[in-house]
């Protein structure tokens, strides 16, 4: 770096005060002329006195110079400047350099011109006075005593005056040039200030003008209240808008029939009038600032190829993109753009549209909770009465059963006639079997809606199962002679893997459903089919078809779900809960099956359904769900434990005919001790669960831990009303054998009996 630029970096930068700058010029040019002068005197008239005295100004200016930098004493360089030159600096010079005959006249100006460059105010006449009362002491003392004076050849003094005046012509030209351009600068700098003032301002402004449309945006959403029109969405998007000088802004929102970056616009404002696009999918370059919450904002020419022909086409010069984030959760995003200049858009600008955005996807999401809120509540009304009517035919379905149970009972009380008791007897059976059949039906409904529904495979012969199913409705079906016939692929396997009583069960409701609605004299079929095979399991398709009355669409949208029926007074007229389609559709479905219906109003109806079932190993038809003949098990010993007493009579009376000999125990505690007194009495043991004193789950374990050989290896069958998977498993584990569920059936008792109590 040379002389001259360390000379401005370090004394002249814009950075030291306007003193200082000023100081370091009078240092400088005083050194610059002093020494100037000093060659001159060694030159042609080498004087000791004017050589040490101008060496004098030489160091007394490097001096200043440097503790007036160095330690900025500015004041300090200021003053002893001023004092130097008129009460020391001057009075040498003027007595050693020919006194009023030299150039002190030009000195003397020196000195006044320093003394209003540096002093202000009283300061000025504080020096001013004492320097001038000085200075004209000096001419003054020179007058009267002439030979103080020391006198100089007319070489020498034409020299000084010349070196005097133009060391005072040139420092009042730098001083001038130094304050022109002091002057310049600070006036560029005040220039800049003001710019950088009206600037602030401009910002200020538009900062003032954003907030405000902020402000108005929120005031309007605030007021939109729980819903939000288009015209009032297109107002504050039209306030975003003009507050940032865009064009056209669209709210847009993910599209559900599109791909995972498709969007569609929601809402819109367009100044130009040009519609905008039904649906865009956002290029990489989108994707990836929106995946890391980043804006799009600049121009168009900029942007890669794909980005600029697609912006190009709609004419945008300049866009600003903002992604949308509600609880994390990326929603969509906002797009401003100018069609009539090319600019990037102030952070400021992105943030605050962003804050309007947030707002109108707050409002949105707002309105979507609303409208599910009012469905939901629509859905709780609908559900509850829905359940009110379920109530009331529930009642009637119990009722009805419960009427004529308690009428023939008491028809046969008061009757003596055989045939008449016979007749009472099969009506109660019957209203009996309704009875268990509609309460069957509310429990696989409740577990339903409790989501514990269970399938329990095993391997089945389907043609058995199939068999078993007819059965149950054969005898309404000769009743009302229907034309029923049954058509199976001859593809669809025999063997296979699942809950064949599940099956059973849908296939029993859609032929009951089919009787029951199907006319005297009626047809219905029943049509299995291989349908395929997926995944290793069998798809069958099993179709009921009946000549009946038929279902409305409208009737249809409501067969399947729980609580609904197809039509209140059609079930009144025909009986029966409207559950089991309800039923029959979940179970179907834990098969990854499908239950659908195709059906005109008189044109009858066909109920079509799938499942996927697995290959099974070959089992028999049956060992022998039977017939009601007595078989006979004289010689064998069973134990009843049962605490309800009509409940041992009917286990008693039901089990005369077998010969089969009985012990009852009227609690737990009494099985125990009954069996642990003679273990090898009994060949088996009937045992209910809830019992007082000992139920039958804790009488199991302990007769299993009884120290006896038969104590591990009789028999315990489960007989109690507690019917569901998790009670049947709890026997299980326990360590009974079996399951009996309550009402008693002859044909499950025996069926356990043959299976035990082999000879």
């Amino acid at each position: 770096m040379d002389i001259v630029s360390l000379i401005k970096e370090k004394l002249f930068t814009d950075e030291l005060p306007l003193e200082a700058r000023l100081i370091n010029v009078i240092c400088l040019v005083g050194m610059g002329a002093a020494s100037a002068a000093l060659a001159v005197h060694i030159l042609i008239m080498p004087s000791p006195h004017l050589i040490f005295t101008k060496l004098g100004i030489v160091f007394s200016c490097l001096f200043l110079l440097y503790v007036c930098n160095r330690f900025r004493l500015y004041t300090f360089g200021i003053w002893g400047t001023l004092v130097s030159l008129a009460f020391v600096f001057f009075p040498l010079s003027f007595f050693m350099l020919g006194g009023a005959d030299g150039g002190m006249t030009a000195y003397f100006t020196l000195i006044i011109v320093c003394a209003f460059l540096f002093l202000h105010g009283r300061h000025r006449l504080l020096f001013l006075a004492p320097a001038i009362a000085a200075l004209s002491a000096c001419y003054f003392v020179a007058m009267r005593f002439p030979s103080l004076v020391r006198q100089m050849t007319p070489l020498e003094q034409a020299l000084d005056n010349i070196q005097s005046f133009v060391i005072a012509g040139l420092f009042v030209s730098y001083v001038i040039l130094f304050q022109g351009r002091v002057y310049l600068a600070e006036k560029k700098k005040a220039e800049d200030a003001s710019s950088g003032l009206a600037r602030a301002k401009d910002n200020l402004l538009h900062r003032e003008k954003l907030l405000v449309a902020l402000t108005d945006v929120a005031m309007s959403l605030l007021g939109t209240g729980t819903q939000v029109s288009a015209d009032g969405m297109t107002k504050v998007l039209k306030t975003l808008a003009l507050s940032i000088d865009a064009d056209r802004v669209c709210f847009w929102k993910r599209n559900p029939q599109g791909g995972e970056w498709s969007f569609v616009p929601v809402f819109q404002w367009a100044g130009d009038r040009r519609p905008v696009k039904a649906d865009v999918t956002v290029t990489a370059l989108w994707r990836t600032a929106f995946g890391e919450r980043r804006h799009v904002n600049g121009m168009t020419r900029v942007l890669p190829e794909d980005d600029r022909l697609f912006l190009e086409a709609g004419g945008i010069l300049s866009s600003l993109a903002i992604p949308i984030f509600l609880r994390n959760r990326f929603e969509g995003f906002i797009s401003f753009v100018d069609c009539r200049n090319e600019r990037v858009f102030s952070e400021e600008e992105a943030n605050i549209m962003q804050s309007g955005a947030l707002m109108i996807a707050a409002v949105l999401q707002r309105e979507a909770a609303r409208r599910d809120l009012e469905a939901a509540l629509e859905g709780a009304h609908a559900a509850s009465r829905a359940k009110s009517e379920f109530l009331a035919n529930m009642s009637h379905e119990i009722r009805t059963p419960l009427n004529a149970i308690f009428g023939m009972t008491t028809l046969a009380e008061n009757s003596s006639d055989a045939a008449r008791k016979d007749y009472c007897l099969k009506k109660i059976r019957e209203a009996s079997s309704h009875l268990l059949g509609v309460i069957n039906d509310i429990l696989d409904i409740s577990k339903i809606e409790a989501n514990k529904l269970e399938l329990s495979c095993a391997n089945f012969d389907f043609k058995t199962m199939l068999k078993k199913a007819i059965t149950v409705s054969d005898f309404r079906i000769q009743e009302k002679h229907l034309n029923f016939t049954t058509h199976v692929g001859d593809d669809v396997p025999r063997a296979l893997y699942g809950d064949d009583q599940r099956l059973a069960q849908v296939i029993t409701n859609l032929l009951g459903n089919a009787v029951k609605f199907t006319p005297e004299y009626g047809a219905i079929e029943l049509d299995v089919r291989l349908a395929g095979k997926e995944d290793g399991r069998y798809i069958l398709r099993i179709s009921v078809k009946d000549s009946g009355i038929g279902i409305s669409g409208e009737q249809q949208s409501r067969l399947f779900h729980s609580f609904e029926q197809a039509d209140n007074s059609t079930t009144r007229r025909f009986g029966g809960t409207g559950l089991g389609l309800a039923i029959s559709r979940r179970i179907i479905e834990m098969m990854d099956g499908r239950i659908w219906i195709e059906s005109e109003l008189g044109k009858g109806a066909t109920f079509v359904f799938t499942v996927k079932i697995s290959g099974g190993a070959p089992v028999g038809e049956t060992t022998r769900p039977l017939t009601e003949e007595a078989d006979n098990f004289e010689g064998f010993h069973v134990l009843l434990a049962e605490d309800v007493e009509i409940n041992r009579e009917i286990v008693l009376a039901l089990l005369e005919p077998t010969r089969l000999a009985i012990d009852c125990a009227t609690d737990g505690a009494e099985a125990v001790a009954m069996f642990s007194g003679n273990p090898e009495r009994y060949d088996m043991i009937f045992m209910d669960v809830q019992m007082p004193h000992m139920d039958g789950y804790e009488a199991t374990r302990r007769i299993r831990a009884l120290d006896a050989p038969r104590a591990g290896a009789v028999p315990i069958i489960a007989m109690t009303a507690n019917v569901f998977r998790e009670d049947v498993e709890k026997c299980l584990e326990s360590g009974m054998n079996g399951h009996i569920g309550k009402p008693l059936e002859f044909r499950a008792i025996l069926a356990q009996m043959r299976r035990y109590l082999r000879r």
